[in-house]
């Protein structure tokens, strides 16, 4: 048993349609792949795809806080296997969730079995289960801190307050990865500092970068943190992302930044 105490059971919009939860913590829900596309490419070989899965009624809505993630389950080789993922999809779109996925396609677990499945097929989703929770007007300031595929639950923390016109919460997004052919829905994330500089601020540090990126080279560092962030703003981290860069951050954030632990919120 999940023991999730806050989730979003009903909302009703502006038009006064009513969109109850979609999804519940202790109970399966049968969801339909409607749409899969593969959206970047890694070193790896495994590329990442997004799967969009419709719920049962067009008005369903996540029922989860941005920055919850989901459970799902299938059998697989006669073996049941669940996994967790961040949407990227903002609770309050309706009638879907969309989830990145890293694929591992000669993998006989979830992602291989995920990206073989066929449009139209159903697969059980429950949620939420855990994660950070955000609530507008919370946090004056919020930094985003991702590697990799790591960056899903950011993705959906910046959709949900950029689409949100009364949410003032000062963004820094700050993401590591390998090489431009890596990168997930940057011209997204480049979108919200055109439009909104002063709420949102990015900043893209890659190992390889090629010869016409013009971003930041290396690794997210000490000093590019230091750079981006307002103390006197008392503002809330979330990182998510490869064991070794969440350790890493970590030790920057709370030994040589000192920050205290309420303010630094790690996936992993």
């Amino acid at each position: 048993m999940n023991k999730i105490t806050e989730r979003i059971e009903t909302f009703t919009d502006l038009e006064g349609i009513k969109h109850k939860s979609a999804l519940h913590p202790n109970e399966w829900t049968l969801v339909t792949l409607a749409k899969k596309e593969k959206v970047s490419s890694t070193k790896s070989g495994c590329p990442i795809y997004t799967f969009r899965f419709s719920f049962p009624q067009e008005t369903d809505q996540l029922g989860s806080f941005s920055g919850q993630y989901i459970a799902i389950q299938a059998k697989i080789n006669n073996k049941i296997v669940k996994r967790f993922y961040s949407p990227t999809s903002t609770p309050s779109d309706h009638g879907f969730v969309e989830i990145l996925v890293k694929v591992n396609l000669e993998s006989t677990g979830m992602s291989g079995y995920l990206s073989k499945m066929e449009i139209g097929e159903k697969i059980k989703m429950m949620g939420p289960v855990d994660g950070f929770i955000y609530k507008p007007g919370n946090f004056k300031q919020m930094v985003l801190l991702s590697a990799g595929v790591g960056l899903s639950p950011m993705i959906q923390l910046a959709r949900s307050i950029m689409k949100n016109s009364k949410d003032k919460t000062k963004i820094v997004f700050l993401h590591g990865n390998i090489s431009e052919n890596e990168l997930v829905l940057f011209d997204e994330i480049k979108s919200y500092q055109e439009n909104s500089p002063e709420q949102f601020t990015y900043t893209y540090a890659l190992e390889k970068p090629g010869e016409n990126w013009d971003g930041g080279e290396g690794y997210i560092s000490k000093e590019i943190i230091e750079k981006h962030i307002d103390l006197e703003l008392d503002p809330q981290i979330v990182m998510c992302g490869p064991k070794g860069f969440t350790n890493a951050m970590t030790k920057i954030l709370k030994i040589q930044m000192n920050l205290p632990k309420e303010q630094v919120f790690s996936y992993w």
